[in-house]
């Protein structure tokens, strides 16, 4: 028996067919950050920590003895559970194709959301440095017309340029200013002229506010993931089941001149 306890579920096989179908398409179209950054992984339930290869120097007064201790990055354990009702998921036997498993989704937006926003802001205590606080270069002001973005990202490329980071490069933008750049078709269309600068693409995030210009070259960010996202078993009684999401990862940055921040 694994750590997810799956086969002590009352569940149908075919209803967790249905139940890992939807969680994938809620998963995906809520994480941004495993398009863009080099994923590690997974390593398994227990993976607990990645070394970074650095020492803390230690000297006790008085000893004539240093001696280094490995500077370690844990993983974080993230659960969100949620329930189902046993007779919905019955229904899939016979013959519902529209069985509810709206938990199911909200469970997979809020750990998708989690793992973004540990990356892109950080998670202080389990020692995330998250990317908007992070890059080497000073931000760049998002242009109040939309239109003008193209220009700003000019300028990031040649930035990341300037400071030997090749691309091909991505431009991670919010929901809110994807929806104004596929807008603006005037002529030639304004996503296609912004990835004929960058020599990449465009990417989608629910989760930000701002837009990052990302270096795709590889080697310069990392997502260890111990245990890969996941769905779990934790109880059930006679009228529902109650399941997890759960993941294990860390986020380290390893050039933080290879992103610009443009907010």
């Amino acid at each position: 028996m694994n750590i997810l306890r799956q086969n002590l579920a009352p569940i149908p096989d075919k209803a967790w067919e249905e139940i890992n179908l939807q969680a994938n398409r809620t998963l995906s179209s809520h994480l941004s950050v495993r398009k863009f950054v080099d994923v590690e992984g997974p390593l398994g339930t227990d993976a607990a920590s990645v070394n970074t290869g650095r020492l803390e120097i230690v000297t006790d007064k008085g000893s004539a003895v240093e001696y280094g201790i490995p500077q370690m990055q844990p993983l974080v354990e993230a659960r969100v559970p949620f329930k189902l009702n046993l007779w919905e998921l019955d229904s899939v036997l016979r013959g519902a194709e529209d069985i509810d498993l709206s938990s199911l989704e909200d469970a997979a937006k809020k750990i998708a959301v989690f793992e973004d926003k540990s990356v892109y802001y950080g998670l202080e205590k389990a020692n995330i440095k998250g990317l908007k606080d992070s890059s080497e270069h000073d931000a760049l002001k998002l242009p109040a017309k939309t239109d003008d973005l193209p220009y700003i990202t000019a300028e990031a490329v040649a930035k990341l340029k300037s400071a030997s980071v090749d691309g091909p490069y991505s431009l991670v933008v919010s929901v809110d200013q994807m929806k104004n750049i596929v807008g603006l078709n005037k002529g030639y269309p304004l996503k296609k002229q912004i990835e004929d600068i960058i020599g990449g693409s465009v990417k989608v995030s629910s989760n930000i506010s701002e837009a990052y210009l990302v270096s795709e070259r590889g080697g310069d960010f990392r997502l260890t993931l111990g245990q890969d996202l996941s769905i779990g078993y934790l109880q059930h009684d006679s009228k529902e089941v109650t399941l997890y999401f759960t993941e294990s990862f860390t986020f380290r940055i390893l050039d933080p001149a290879a992103f610009i921040v443009i907010k």
